[in-house]
């Protein structure tokens, strides 16, 4: 009778132990916990800015910027994610640009946007010069001759 209880007691103690060694901590599809999908912001800076900037990333988050200085678009992409960022309002009597502007997130957050304004050069008339163009260059044509 007793060696009965004793192969009962091992049997008993080799059960829980497998059980035990089969217990949690994975992260597979077998009942384990669900990896969480790390996010990134994007950022960057202004130069140059004297009014109010409107700029948009992916056609959905606007952020409207008034100095100088870092950026943060409030919302985040998960990695491998594209992402564009372009200038939705121009500031009155300014011209902004983008550099870095758009390509796909890594694993980290996208830091080196660069967003450039210059003031706009101003005619006799006191209106903006026609020829300061949306990229920031000033065109003059010297092909012909001068009119009378």
């Amino acid at each position: 009778m007793r060696s009965s209880r004793a192969i009962a007691a091992g049997g008993l103690v080799l059960l829980l132990t497998a059980l035990t060694a089969c217990g949690g901590g994975g992260t597979g599809s077998s009942g384990g916990t669900t990896p969480s999908t790390a996010t990134f912001t994007i950022r960057g800076s202004i130069v140059g800015l004297t009014g109010t900037l409107t700029l948009r990333h992916n056609s959905a988050d606007d952020l409207l910027v008034d100095k100088d200085g870092p950026f943060t678009f409030t919302g985040s992409l998960p990695a491998g994610s594209p992402y564009t960022v372009t200038v939705v309002n121009q500031p009155q009597g300014e011209r902004c640009s983008v550099a870095h502007g758009s390509g796909t997130t890594g694993s980290s957050n996208v830091i080196d946007v660069a967003v450039t304004c210059q003031t706009m050069q101003v005619g006799a008339s006191g209106a903006p010069d026609s020829t300061f163009s949306a990229d920031g260059k000033v065109t003059t044509d010297f092909s012909g001759a001068p009119s009378i």
